[in-house]
């Protein structure tokens, strides 16, 4: 791949907020609601630390259940990281658009 410096490349990461009961509960019957929810967190913060040491774009957190909970508000997040909602703002985005620009 080679890089345009007309072109702005973003990386969109999806995550559910990792919380016990909510994210990864197909191994609830293994590690139990708390140790999935920590290991989703483990997961999301591995994730977002290789985007950023990739050093390839913008990056964009595309959340559930939306950017507004408390989790995703309480979240440090590097300035290079937009926070956008899963639903109808990660269509638009996808498409060239900004978060929360409806075309």
């Amino acid at each position: 791949m080679t890089d345009s410096p007309n072109r702005a490349l973003r990386v969109i990461v999806f995550a559910k907020a990792p919380l016990p009961g909510y994210a990864k509960t197909r191994l609830v019957p293994a590690l139990g609601e708390e140790s999935a929810a920590a290991l989703a967190e483990r997961m999301l913060k591995y994730t977002l630390q290789q985007c950023l040491q990739a050093e390839v774009g913008s990056i964009e957190l595309c959340v559930a259940p939306h950017r507004e909970h408390e989790y995703w508000q309480s979240l440090a997040l590097p300035e290079i990281v937009a926070l956008s909602s899963q639903g109808r703002e990660i269509s638009v985005s996808a498409c060239g658009g900004q978060p929360g620009e409806h075309k």
